[in-house]
């Protein structure tokens, strides 16, 4: 009887972390997007100062919380994403709008594929 409760406590526990890293992940990756959009909307203002702050603000961010990705994804896919955060905001300072307009619209969609590879799919599991 030990046994079984001991089981079904460390399966709970199991699911526990996962729904919870599937739910963290979601979260700081939409976030992310958020951000990236809202500074997008900022560059197409002609706002370079609000972009740039906006930009340090989510590099910052990011960083605190790849330190939970690291645990969870691949660190690769991790420091891609920081190096396109910082490549733009060398984009924004340089006033370099096509180059920034390309790394953004492909942080965003790494970032999707990041949280699109956390759902329990059958696609993902296999």
């Amino acid at each position: 009887m030990k046994r079984l409760i001991l089981s079904i406590s460390l399966v709970a526990f199991a699911l526990l972390v996962a729904f919870f890293e599937m739910w963290y992940i979601n979260y700081a990756t939409d976030n992310a997007i958020d951000d990236i959009d809202r500074i997008t909307n900022l560059i197409e203002l002609n706002e370079k100062d609000k972009a740039l702050e906006n930009t340090e603000k989510v590099i910052r961010k990011w960083e605190e919380n790849s330190r939970y990705f690291n645990i969870f994804l691949l660190h690769e896919e991790i420091e891609a994403i920081s190096e396109n955060l910082e490549e733009i905001n060398q984009a924004i300072k340089t006033d370099d709008k096509d180059r920034f307009f390309e790394v953004s619209s492909k942080t965003k969609r790494r970032l999707k594929i990041i949280k699109e590879d956390e759902y329990p799919l059958l696609e993902n599991v296999l």
